[in-house]
């Protein structure tokens, strides 16, 4: 197999170990709306990925490909740079969808009346305090 097969399928790996860990932790060890840890520590999988999950993916792709230590090194500082990259891009969809979410409220309230554009500014408002309410559910507050 060369190299680019191989990366990629490292990183097809590190992606289904990833959501099978999310699912698998959260039911397992008390995440998501229970408000425990999880795999993800405190945090979550979007705020910091914790050294227990890297571990456990690392491990788990080390008994399943039969890993020399060396190979072990090289999947975790892979499995670290992409989990990064991940959460940026969860970070940069997060906005970009919010943004456009905005932008449909303004398009929408531009042809309501005063009224209906006043419900509509506490739906929307009312909207994300759920939406923040479910992230610090999930992910925990800024302050770690």
């Amino acid at each position: 197999m060369n190299n680019k097969m191989m990366i990629l399928a490292v990183i097809g790996v590190f992606i289904a170990a990833a959501g099978t860990l999310h699912a698998r932790g959260m039911a397992r060890h008390g995440g998501g709306h229970s408000g425990g840890e999880g795999w993800h520590g405190k945090g979550g999988f979007g705020k910091k990925l914790s050294k227990r999950m890297l571990t456990h993916m690392r491990n788990t792709l080390s008994d399943k490909l039969d890993l020399s230590a060396e190979q072990e090194k090289k999947v975790q500082v892979i499995i670290e740079a992409k989990a990064e990259k991940t959460k940026a891009l969860m970070e940069e969809t997060r906005e970009k969808a919010l943004a456009i979410r905005n932008e449909g409220v303004s398009e929408i309230k531009s042809f309501l009346d005063k009224d209906q554009g006043q419900k509509l500014d506490r739906f929307a408002a009312r909207m994300d305090r759920r939406r923040e309410e479910r992230r610090a559910r999930w992910f925990g507050g800024d302050d770690d």
